[in-house]
């Protein structure tokens, strides 16, 4: 997306990218509707100054999404970055 890249673990990459922004391109999605799995929506957005957004939304016991955004201002050397899905 510009001189950004968008990673992601389904076809929200693409509502993100067509949207311009990573944020409202997660707002408009949801967790995926695969019950009993509601499989996470996970993506991620890096930035050409190295700062970086991760997001994950989730499906909670109520049918509502719970959506999680994290924002880096970089990574460091040798660390991994990630988010974990804890089910209910």
């Amino acid at each position: 997306m510009g001189t950004s890249l968008v990673v992601t673990n389904g076809d929200q990459t693409d509502t993100i990218v067509e949207r311009g922004s990573f944020r409202d391109g997660c707002m408009a999605r949801e967790f995926e509707p695969d019950a009993p799995n509601f499989t996470p929506r996970i993506s991620s957005i890096s930035y050409e100054d190295g700062s970086f957004e991760l997001s994950i939304l989730k499906h909670q016991d109520s049918g509502r999404c719970l959506r999680e955004f994290f924002s880096f201002e970089g990574a460091d050397e040798g660390v991994g970055y990630f988010i974990k899905h804890l089910p209910g």
